[in-house]
């Protein structure tokens, strides 16, 4: 539930798995055009790993 309120906090809409009977997870939608997922997903990255990715590096910018 913390991710998925993480995510709503950056414009993003996850359903937490307990909304669909399971403990753990989350539902991910991708009812919309190309742009918009890719957009979402860039988004989505710092909220599933807010410290950056293991090892460091930052994002690639690609």
């Amino acid at each position: 539930m913390a991710l998925c309120r993480r995510a709503l906090e950056a414009g993003l809409l996850l359903a937490p798995g307990e909304t669909m009977g399971s403990d753990a997870g989350f539902r991910l939608g991708f009812d919309r055009d190309v742009d918009t997922v890719t957009g979402g997903l860039r988004r989505l990255g710092p909220v599933l790993l807010p410290d950056g990715p293991p090892g460091g590096g930052g994002p690639s910018g690609d």
